[in-house]
């Protein structure tokens, strides 16, 4: 899309948005979604995680043996940091059921989320790589490798680091990327529409709760 176009598009968006009629979206339409969205991120860092640790290991940088109990130590600490995207995820979904269809720059968008999603995921594979090898590297073959609250330390601590350090990295350059296209206003007024709709949904459901305790 040339950059007249996608100024075009953005305004005609703005305009969309600010007339359009949005209707409610049911409890089941939305956590499940989001519930499987986090669960199948949960899967991607274990499938990072894991393979690091074995490219480390063929590569002498990392000496723990990798077990099952490892692997879903790992996975706890991934469903865990997957948990921390739920506002973030809770957004992506309802942007796809409120205004599917309705946007000019909906294919723009998704293929920005989908490119940013890789850079992020790039960017935790590698700080991870780098910060286990680093906690590894000074364990070497003594006893640290068999004292099981090392190995799991390392591996948890590692994992959240890189989870920091990419959320931030990542957030600040969509960021720089969203303001270089001029969709910055665009998803200010997205988010805004989706706040609306969050508070209006919860003064229903506490509505009814008080109409049918």
């Amino acid at each position: 899309m040339e950059h007249q176009q996608l100024e075009e598009a953005v305004k005609s968006d703005l305009r969309t948005i600010t007339t359009l009629k949005i209707g409610g979206v049911s409890a089941k339409n939305f956590y499940i979604p989001v519930l499987v969205l986090i669960f199948k991120i949960s899967l991607i860092f274990l499938a990072i995680n894991t393979g690091v640790r074995l490219v480390l290991q063929v590569v002498g940088f990392y000496y723990p043996t990798i077990t099952m109990g490892l692997m879903f130590g790992t996975w706890s600490c991934a469903f865990v940091m997957s948990l921390m995207f739920g506002v973030t995820l809770s957004r992506f979904v309802l942007l796809k059921l409120l205004f599917k269809g309705r946007l000019k720059t909906e294919a723009l968008i998704k293929q920005k989320i989908t490119h940013l999603s890789l850079l992020y995921f790039e960017i935790y594979a590698v700080v991870y790589c780098l910060m286990t090898a680093l906690i590894n590297s000074g364990m070497g073959f003594d006893e640290h490798v068999r004292d099981v609250g090392m190995v799991v330390f390392s591996t948890i601590f590692s994992q959240l680091f890189a989870f920091v350090v990419s959320s931030v990295a990542a957030g600040f350059l969509s960021m720089i990327e969203l303001d270089r296209l001029g969709m910055g206003i665009l998803f200010n007024a997205i988010g805004e529409m989706i706040n609306r709709v969050k508070k209006r949904d919860a003064g229903h459901r506490h509505l009814n709760d008080r109409e049918h305790p």
